[in-house]
């Protein structure tokens, strides 16, 4: 579990939480089965369980985001990471495992 929110710093993070962000909403309205790969290159598959985003409206004159969602493995492993760390994201068909 991510012990703390992890806010964009700069610009850059902040699009990339945004590309980050849009991609896992457009998998998760068609199944909450994915296939997350992060940048370490950790590939995980399973059911989304849980999420969280926010931003602090913009309160010290920068936008910031955070977010984060949690997935459950096939051995019951729950599996949390940060939208800034995802490579890739997509459905998994149920027949593919």
């Amino acid at each position: 579990m991510i012990a703390e929110r992890r806010w964009t710093r700069t610009t850059a993070e902040a699009e990339c939480f945004y590309r980050n962000h849009k991609k896992l909403s457009a998998v998760l309205a068609m199944s909450n089965f994915i296939e997350v790969i992060l940048l370490n290159g950790r590939a995980y598959t399973g059911y989304v369980t849980s999420g969280s985003v926010g931003n602090n409206a913009g309160c010290d004159g920068t936008w910031r985001y955070y977010g984060y969602t949690t997935i459950i493995l096939e051995d019951n492993t729950e599996v949390t990471f940060d939208h800034l760390e995802i490579a890739e994201v997509k459905t998994v068909v149920y027949s593919e495992i």
